[in-house]
């Protein structure tokens, strides 16, 4: 269990040097790829990789079932096309 909190802590680590770097450069030129995520599903990553314990420096206390229970599952951005 230690290994995949740890394995989700490095991964929010990670996610969040992409953030600083999307936030550097807020405002990219023209013709830049862009992506667009749902944040429904935004919000179940971050719960899933820890975010508010990585990003408040505390040890994540995960329930038994944490990594089963909290997968976000695939990306959907159906309600976006629409």
């Amino acid at each position: 269990m230690q290994a995949k909190i740890d394995s989700a802590v490095e991964e929010c680590r990670e996610w969040i040097r992409m953030q600083h770097a999307y936030d550097n450069a807020r405002f990219p030129s023209a013709g830049t790829a862009a992506h667009i995520i749902s944040l429904e599903w935004l919000q179940k990553y971050k719960e899933y990789i820890f975010y508010n314990q990585v990003k408040m420096n505390t040890v994540p206390e995960p329930e038994a079932d944490h990594f089963e229970s909290k997968h976000p599952g695939q990306i959907q951005n159906k309600a976006l096309l629409h």
